[in-house]
């Protein structure tokens, strides 16, 4: 049950990186630029990304605001790049 668990929190936080990251694109966006939005250092957005369990609330609450989105679609949406689908 517990390996269950941890197996649902990590491909929720993969769900979220590849979110934020689709969002970025549409957008325009670079690690740099998110960087700065959020006032953190490149580096602190680089270990985010690769490990997406580490974003904040209130770093995703920022995100939602820069990108015009939900914080929901940023968590558990479905954000299809090719077809630019973005549904919560």
């Amino acid at each position: 049950m517990a390996r269950q668990s941890a197996q649902k929190r990590i491909a929720a936080a993969e769900s979220v990186r590849k979110n934020i990251t689709y969002l970025m694109v549409l957008n325009d966006k670079t690690q740099p630029q998110v960087a700065e939005y959020l006032g953190i250092s490149v580096p602190t957005v680089q270990r985010k990304f690769s490990d997406p369990q580490r974003w904040t609330l209130e770093e995703l609450i920022s995100l939602s605001n820069l990108f015009n989105v939900s914080v929901g679609l940023i968590i558990c949406g479905e954000i299809r790049f090719e077809k630019e689908v973005l549904r919560a």
